[in-house]
């Protein structure tokens, strides 16, 4: 069962794209941590997206490159479909 991006804790975030990366689905290009946020470097479709998780004020997509708002929705939704593993 899916749910929205934008209710997804850190370790949600973080574990989806590994499992998106794993399926090659997303390159992950780096990680970075800062005391405020966790941040993801990665590259779908071609275009370079930093995906954030704000302790303050959760999950964020930026695109460094142009992207439609279609785009954003379509990997936020693919970020959120990961199921989460258990056990």
């Amino acid at each position: 069962m899916s749910h929205s991006f934008l209710h997804m804790d850190n370790h949600e975030v973080a574990a989806a794209l590994r499992v998106l990366f794993a399926r090659g689905e997303v390159e992950l290009l780096g990680e970075g941590l800062v005391p405020e946020a966790d941040f993801f470097l990665c590259r779908w479709r071609g275009k370079r997206v930093n995906a954030k998780f704000d302790l303050a004020y959760g999950p964020d997509l930026h695109f460094i490159e142009p992207c439609t708002a279609q785009e954003q929705a379509e990997l936020e939704a693919l970020i959120a479909a990961v199921e989460p593993r258990t056990g």
